[in-house]
């Protein structure tokens, strides 16, 4: 999908470079910020190097004024640890986004990148305040160390979530009412109100989604009050509620109530909620309501 999505990007953003060529200081490259352009190459299938715990890659850089790259280098990091070469922060999360196999020439101030990260320009007469542009072509790459440590992660992961769910379904099961769930993909979910007849929403489908959130002792840590606070969103839309959530919805049709016990890989996992309120690894209950779309105003 991410492959299909950016060659459709790249289709449109090429005949818009056909269309542009006269006026574009640089004919093939995309503008991502004032003075600072990318050019794809070739785009991976693999997952976003910001979700990645390893990864290697191999920079090419050189001044746009010479005609080839003056600087090579091929290595790899763990990504926790990793101080990048740039500090402009929209060349960082331009390189972030990257996934595994991807390839991609950026044109940028020297002054995007770290002092002293690449001292062979310093016989060049470039200095960090200088406006000359640089290329610098990148690829991250996969390797047999990376795809190994990748193998020990997902082992780490697939434990930590087994451990978690065991601990869901005891709690589950000395609440006394585990019978009155169902058991999907590790969310425990229920019926509060159903609509036998209803129609289930269909992936793309305009939603309205009323929540509440609570801790497994009862107390709420987050709840809808009015419809300014409805979440709406297209069906299969990621990013927009929690995994537990994501999984439960395609069940449901407008008007329908149903509650969610989940464990916390399926909640906000070892980092918790960006705000703060829900702790790290902590399993939770969502209650959920489709509710039907405001109507249109013209």
């Amino acid at each position: 999908m991410k492959l299909l999505k950016f060659k459709l990007i790249g289709c449109i953003l090429a005949s818009f470079a056909v269309l542009m060529s006269c006026s574009e200081p640089h004919p093939g490259f995309t503008e991502i910020k004032e003075n600072a352009f990318f050019k794809w190459h070739t785009l991976g299938e693999g997952p976003q190097l910001k979700d990645l715990a390893y990864a290697e890659w191999e920079v090419s850089l050189g001044l746009l004024r010479d005609a080839y790259p003056s600087y090579q280098s091929g290595f790899g990091v763990e990504m926790k640890d990793q101080d990048f070469w740039v500090k402009d922060s929209v060349l960082l999360h331009s390189i972030l986004d990257l996934s595994l196999e991807d390839s991609v020439s950026f044109l940028v101030p020297f002054s995007f990148l770290r002092e002293g990260v690449f001292d062979e320009f310093s016989n060049d007469g470039v200095g960090v305040n200088d406006t000359v542009m640089m290329r610098l072509d990148l690829k991250v790459r996969n390797t047999m160390d990376s795809l190994a440590y990748a193998d020990y992660q997902y082992a780490l992961r697939l434990e930590r979530e087994a451990k978690e769910s065991f601990e869901l379904q005891h709690w589950m099961e000395g609440k006394g009412d585990i019978e009155a769930f169902d058991l999907y993909q590790g969310v425990y979910w229920r019926f509060l109100d159903s609509i036998p007849d209803g129609e289930n929403v269909q992936y793309g489908e305009e939603i309205a989604v009323k929540l509440k959130g609570t801790f497994l002792d009862g107390k709420v840590f987050d709840v809808a009050k009015d419809s300014s606070e409805y979440i709406y969103f297209p069906l299969g839309k990621s990013g927009q509620v929690v995994r537990a959530i994501e999984l439960i919805l395609p069940k449901m049709s407008v008007g329908e109530r149903t509650e969610l016990v989940c464990p916390p890989f399926l909640a906000f996992g070892n980092q918790g909620s960006t705000s703060g309120i829900v702790p790290p690894k902590t399993p939770l209950i969502f209650e959920v309501e489709l509710m039907p779309l405001p109507p249109v105003v013209d």
